[in-house]
């Protein structure tokens, strides 16, 4: 059986959130033609936006930033009719999806960078409590070898006087 990383050739991690980035914008402008063609009217915003959210979340800003840029493209292309395409009524609307569209990334990249900073924080407490359990049981130890010492010059003591 062969093993799966023969099967695939090597892939970057960047590489692979650059290409789900895309996939992700690919989905929502076929769910949008979808919903468009079912519905008659469909959240195309909320598809690209949700794209982008994942994109973002997955690879951070530069996937995000792909899969906005994508989706601005798309929307203008799928959704809005070429007689309108970049009029004068359109280009606000694309702006405010494009400022919507920056705010999710930068809230992705806050969110991923807050994850990366509690895992690290985890670790150094992990560590942290494995090095204190290690000087705990020095420490009992320490503690067990001086009883024992006590004990017994506590018996020789004893000795001593009786010896007397």
């Amino acid at each position: 059986m062969a093993r799966s990383s023969q099967l695939w050739p090597a892939v970057s991690g960047a590489t692979l959130h650059y290409a789900v980035a895309v996939l992700a914008v690919a989905a929502a402008v076929v769910g949008g033609l979808v919903a468009d063609r079912v519905l008659q009217t469909a959240p195309f915003v909320s598809l690209f936006l949700c794209a982008i959210l994942f994109a973002a979340w997955l690879g951070g800003a530069g996937p995000g930033v792909l899969a906005a840029g994508l989706s601005t493209l798309a929307f203008d292309y799928y959704f809005i009719s070429p007689a309108d395409s970049f009029a004068v009524q359109v280009v606000p609307r694309l702006g405010l999806f494009a400022m919507t569209a920056l705010f999710v990334i930068w809230l992705s990249v806050a969110q991923r960078r807050t994850e990366g900073s509690l895992r690290r924080a985890r670790d150094d407490l992990q560590a942290t409590v494995r090095e204190l359990e290690k000087q705990n049981k020095a420490l009992q130890t320490q503690d067990a070898e001086r009883s024992r010492a006590g004990g017994q010059r506590d018996r020789l003591v004893a000795d001593e006087r009786i010896g007397l």
